[in-house]
């Protein structure tokens, strides 16, 4: 029972010390290898985590796990397969030292090295492209933020009676250009259903409240 706490604890320490988006896990006793898996991470500022154990691999955060083919079993396989089954093949690699067989569903995630000796430019060009892919996916992440919280705030402008918007004044507050604002008005009135029409008079954008909303009484 106490073996089972104090492992439990180790995972939950080294899930906050390795993050998953910036930790290469190495499975490897080959030398030349860790040497370079080593330099690729000094270089691009990424953690290396040395694997003991096979639970290792399934325990600790990473998008990269370089792997000997030789240190595990029929059994570590599976088990992969089971846990990697929904990761992005964008966003997470094994890299195995040798060819060996793998089972269909894991195939999308695995590389196996080439021995042609260009051994390290392979691993990092792998590296590169799933760090490329985890920054995009983490800026377009952002970037939707941004704009949700856009398109609330100006459903909040919008919504007292009486109430005009313009798009200059618009794209000066939220910092970007008066096509994205005519964007997120067009987005609302045909994805959100809200009735905002404009008055050529004031120059401005308001909400014809006669309308009903499909969004309903919104809470903030």
């Amino acid at each position: 029972m106490f073996e089972l706490i104090d492992l439990q604890k180790k995972v939950q320490e080294m899930r906050y010390t390795f993050a998953r988006d910036e930790t290469i896990l190495l499975f490897n006793d080959d030398e030349e290898i860790t040497s370079i898996v080593e330099r690729i991470a000094k270089t691009l500022k990424l953690k290396v985590y040395y694997g003991e154990c096979e639970t290792d691999l399934y325990a600790i955060p990473h998008f990269f796990s370089v792997i000997d083919a030789d240190k595990i079993d029929a059994e570590c396989i599976d088990t992969l397969k089971e846990l990697n089954s929904i990761e992005n093949p964008k966003e997470l690699c094994l890299f195995f030292s040798k060819k060996i067989r793998i089972p269909r569903e894991l195939k999308r995630l695995v590389v196996f090295a080439q021995n042609n000796g260009r051994l390290e430019a392979q691993l990092r060009t792998e590296i590169v492209n799933r760090q490329t892919n985890i920054k995009r996916r983490k800026t377009d992440k952002k970037s939707i933020t941004k704009k949700l919280c856009r398109l609330f705030s100006i459903l909040r402008k919008l919504e007292p009676e009486g109430n005009y918007v313009k798009v200059s004044e618009l794209a000066k507050e939220f910092s970007v250009s008066e096509k994205t604002i005519m964007r997120d008005i067009q987005f609302l009135r045909f994805d959100g259903c809200e009735d905002i029409r404009y008055d050529p008079q004031k120059k401005g954008f308001y909400l014809d409240n006669s309308f009903i909303s499909d969004i309903g009484v919104r809470q903030y």
